[in-house]
């Protein structure tokens, strides 16, 4: 079990190794074309506008926005979940704040400027 606090070096570099994991193993499900994107989706939704996410250091407008719809849903489902054994999970107030706090960032822009 992880022990109640920050995540160390090694255990923060294996949990972001989830999305290219995600990645590998989606890639095997014969998706139909209308759902051609969600290979991506899946592996960028921890990039940020600015570049600075992972796994793939993607800027910009080449992340997708659907990614950035999901990095909003994985933020609100990090701060409620109640299994998380290295942090507990924040009221309801706080959880809105911080959500749309990271609506609000450089990184989860919805339109071209």
């Amino acid at each position: 079990m992880i022990p109640r606090s920050n995540l160390t070096s090694k255990e923060g570099n294996e949990i972001r190794g989830h999305p290219g994991e995600s990645h590998r193993i989606l890639r095997q499900v014969p998706f139909p074309s209308e759902y051609r994107h969600v290979l991506a989706i899946a592996r960028q939704h921890h990039e940020k506008f600015d570049g600075s996410g992972y796994p793939d250091n993607a800027a910009g407008w080449e992340v997708l926005p659907y990614s950035r719809i999901l990095a909003i849903v994985d933020i609100y489902d990090a701060l409620t979940a109640k299994d998380r054994p290295y942090k507990r999970s924040l009221p309801l107030a706080k959880r809105r704040w911080t959500t749309y706090c990271a609506r609000r960032r450089a990184w989860v822009r919805w339109t071209r400027p």
